[in-house]
Order: C-alpha cells, then structure tokens, then sequence
C-alpha cells in the first residue's frame, strides 16, 4: 500500500504555522498617565539594590570579595554576604 506524504505536510506545516504564532512577542507597556506615549523606554535609568551571598565551589562563603554591580560596589563579609544600595 502507497503512503500519502501528504497528510505528514500538511501536519508539520500547521504546527509550525502554530509555533510561529505562539512565539510572538507582546511588547511591554508602562503607563504614565501624564503622557500620551505609554512605551517601555529601554534606554531609561532604574535604581535598585542588590544582595547576595558568594560561595566557593564547596559552597563555603568567600571573604572579602569585590563585588560589583553597575555604578556600585562592595566587599564580602565574613559569611560571603554583601549589599550595593541605589545601584543604576
């Protein structure tokens, strides 16, 4: 008995009709109510802090390391914990 290749074509070509249509991007609104343009402005300045701790590969906190994060920067303590406030 012959086999349609049809049928598989035209499976394949509606799932990927539907893996285009499900992978579009929405874009990210952020409503200013003074102002008429409400889109996302990727270029814009946010402030915010960042903590954590830093570990070695044992998972044993790191001392005194020189942390980093935008225009802030700090030191471990001795539990590998450090904090940069107001980091932009």
């Amino acid at each position: 008995m012959k086999r349609s290749i049809l049928f598989p074509a035209i499976t394949f070509s509606f799932f990927v009709m539907i893996l285009q249509l499900s992978c579009k991007k929405d874009s990210i609104a952020v409503i200013d109510p003074g102002t008429t343009n409400n889109v996302y402005d990727a270029a814009a300045r946010v402030n915010g802090s960042v903590s954590a701790f830093v570990t070695d590969e044992n998972d044993l906190p790191v001392t005194g390391a020189a942390v980093t994060a935008g225009t802030g920067t700090a030191t471990t303590d001795s539990r590998g914990f450090f904090e940069i406030k107001n980091v932009q």
